[in-house]
């Protein structure tokens, strides 16, 4: 079975090609993992929801295969389908499920072989989910930003609910005073972290990954 995963940015595929790819190959996925392209010159972000769409149907191609996509809650682009109706959801997991509902309905031409995740609310949500990992790998560590970390963790409740009005990006530069970088740091506390570690912290990342072993098993 071919998977083909429409990523974000080249963070997302990293993640997807060292973390993820492995398990999903074990399911019997043949992974394929592509960034949004902007422009001729750049990939990653979503600059416009038009080109994102045009992006992820020219990934159908003309072989059989299931499409997911890896972007973002953070910074939707205005003409994301839904947006407007989902800033009426009291609750972050209600809008992104929202959202991901009208991905599908807008992407019709996909279905059934389409599963829609917008991450809650960026990819170092899941970082979050050992924060001793992520004190551990930084520079500047102390048990002092552990401390902030644990302090940010316990306002929040759980990694993905850490919002975007200072989403868990923001947090690392300030905690650790701008040595976060995101495609340096990023992937290595996630390798270390494990995907077991991070599905048991991330609702919403597990829940995507549920609907895919769903999808592998119904096609076997």
């Amino acid at each position: 079975m071919l998977l083909k995963i429409h990523a974000e940015g080249d963070t997302e595929k990293r993640f997807v090609n060292s973390v993820l790819k492995p398990y999903l190959t074990s399911l019997g996925f043949i992974v394929r993992v592509q960034t949004n392209q902007t422009d001729a010159a750049h990939f990653g972000g979503l600059s416009t929801y038009a080109q994102f769409r045009k992006n992820t149907l020219r990934l159908r191609g003309h072989e059989p295969c299931l499409i997911t996509t890896m972007i973002d809650l953070y910074q939707l682009p205005s003409d994301f389908p839904g947006k407007d109706e989902a800033e009426s959801r009291n609750y972050p997991d209600e809008k992104v499920v929202f959202l991901e509902r009208k991905l599908e309905e807008d992407l019709h031409e996909l279905s059934p072989d389409f599963i829609s995740y917008i991450q809650l609310h960026e990819f170092e949500a899941l970082l979050f989910s050992s924060i001793d990992t992520i004190n551990t790998t930084l520079q500047n560590a102390t048990p002092s930003t552990l401390r902030k970390l644990e302090a940010v963790l316990h306002k929040f409740g759980e990694p993905e609910k850490i919002d975007t009005n200072k989403g868990p990006s923001v947090h690392l530069k300030e905690i650790y005073e701008n040595q976060y970088q995101k495609i340096y740091h990023g992937i290595p506390i996630a390798e270390q972290i494990g995907l077991e570690a991070i599905r048991e912290a991330c609702s919403h990342f597990d829940n995507w990954l549920e609907k895919l072993e769903a999808y592998a098993c119904s096609h076997r």
